[in-house]
């Protein structure tokens, strides 16, 4: 959210029939695995707080997990700048429905800092074409 100005990202994807499920409902698995990394923080001088009011950069405290001019803190959070690879694995449902594809995944982190927030549920929906 806050982002970067460079990032890469990989997956691997193997989709597959659903067993005893007919094939007309549309329904089908799969598996993946994800790498990536975002970094090279642009330095954005200020950030508006879910209150609307503006909150400024600030190094994060002493004794933080994140120090230093790459990790500043904003409203007690402390933003990393880090290229370190992130890399998950997971399952996905997808339906072919009437109103386009649905996708639901399930992933679990691999590889990961501390400092990180973990999405384990993804809901996703596409238009048909």
């Amino acid at each position: 959210a806050l982002g970067g100005s460079l990032y890469w990202g990989a997956t691997a994807e193997l989709q597959f029939p659903l067993p005893l499920v007919p094939k007309d409902i549309g329904l089908k698995g799969a598996v993946f695995a994800d790498a990536g990394s975002l970094w090279n923080y642009t330095g954005i001088t200020n950030f508006s707080s879910v209150s609307g009011a503006t909150v400024a950069p600030a190094p994060c405290p002493a004794g933080s997990a994140l120090k230093g001019p790459a990790a500043p803190a904003v409203g007690g959070i402390c933003l990393a700048d880090s290229n370190k690879v992130r890399t998950s694995a997971g399952a996905s449902l997808i339906w072919a429905s009437p109103f386009g594809p649905l996708r639901f995944d399930y992933a679990f982190a691999l590889t990961k800092e501390p400092y990180d927030r973990l999405q384990a549920f993804r809901f996703g929906a596409g238009g048909a074409f």
